[in-house]
């Protein structure tokens, strides 16, 4: 793997010129993760450094080949760094499985996802998800 380059499957989806738009994306991701932790001093930014969330944030990346980490499903990647976006549900981002504890533990996820998740600790956020399917019956009685 060449350094911060995206998984081969979505070079192979999205050609070449989608890498120089991934590594932006990249670095801008680990800009605001790095400047957002140093300032609630989780971090401290003589050790950690804006390439080591690079690195984690790639890395994240390519355990799933860009796919959510949550749920699997296929991410938006041809609409990375656009200013507007019709649906952002699909759309690629990063999130902290436990910020608090660990800063650099971060995994790729659909937009939505993350916003569900806020700042649940990962059992805090799946005993939820858990809770909604257990009630699924009631709820969809409920509306439909």
């Amino acid at each position: 793997m060449k350094k911060y380059n995206p998984p081969k499957i979505l070079i192979e989806k999205y050609g070449q010129d989608f890498i120089k738009k991934y590594k932006k994306w990249i670095d801008n991701k680990a800009a605001a993760l790095h400047k957002r932790d140093r300032n609630d001093n989780l971090i401290d930014p003589k050790i950690i450094k804006k390439s080591h969330y690079k690195l984690a944030i790639n890395q994240s990346i390519h355990e799933t080949d860009g796919r959510c980490f949550y749920t699997q499903i296929e991410l938006r990647w041809d609409k990375i760094s656009e200013i507007k976006n019709e649906n952002t549900s699909l759309l690629p981002t990063i999130d902290h499985v436990n910020r608090e504890k660990y800063p650099l533990k971060l995994v790729v996820c659909a937009f939505e996802i993350n916003h569900m998740k806020g700042k649940m600790e990962i059992k805090e956020f799946i005993s939820f998800c858990e809770l909604i399917i257990k009630n699924k019956k009631r709820i969809l009685s409920n509306i439909f």
